[in-house]
């Protein structure tokens, strides 16, 4: 969730408003940045993206676990 929103980020808009799915890839600790992957559903080949999302750390006002099964 980004500082001054209401709700968790997504970035697949037209499709759905549900939250991206990212998984945290590094933070680089001089300039705050935040790295995490996503995929991105794709509107003409059958495979999932993988895309990369950079974001200044100092902007994430939220983080929500996933549980995932065993």
């Amino acid at each position: 969730m980004l500082k001054g929103t209401a709700e968790f980020l997504a970035l697949d808009p037209g499709q759905t408003l549900h939250p991206t799915e990212f998984s945290f890839v590094r933070f680089k600790e001089g300039t705050c940045c935040a790295i995490f992957t996503f995929s991105q559903q794709p509107t003409v080949a059958p495979v999932p993206a993988e895309r990369e999302f950079i974001i200044d750390c100092r902007s994430i006002a939220a983080l929500s676990p996933l549980t995932t099964p065993c």
